[in-house]
């Protein structure tokens, strides 16, 4: 039992790290972009959100489930996936389209998988 429950702290963990790698990058990336766009709010909360969560489950000693934890974590991977679909509308609307200078230079399609592997590493842990 005890295996199980450091396999699952470490997990938490791993989230956590993501998450916190998610809020960094969104944070800086969307003040640039001067939150134009409301929805540029999400990351940051889910980011958040996951964050906490990962860090107060890394402590948890008790080994049942916790129904708003795992909503905390489904939330954040819904809030990537919406966030991958974001960044591949802006890289399809660039003169251009497909190319790998926009790839580079365009909204960066990682950072929103990020947070969709924070919380599928949540959700898992969970």
């Amino acid at each position: 039992m005890q295996t199980h429950i450091d396999t699952t702290r470490t997990f938490n963990r791993s989230s956590a790290l993501l998450a916190l790698s998610v809020l960094a990058d969104s944070a800086m990336e969307h003040y640039c972009g001067s939150y134009d766009n409301p929805a540029m709010y999400a990351p940051l909360v889910a980011s958040t959100l996951s964050l906490v969560t990962g860090l107060h489950d890394g402590r948890d000693h008790e080994p049942e489930r916790h129904a708003i934890r795992g909503s905390i974590y489904l939330s954040a991977a819904l809030a990537g996936i919406t966030g991958t679909g974001f960044h591949l509308y802006n890289i399809t609307k660039r003169p251009g389209g497909w190319n790998w200078h926009d790839l580079f230079y365009a909204a960066p399609i990682g950072t929103p998988m990020a947070l969709l592997l924070s919380g599928a590493l949540g959700a898992v842990a969970e």
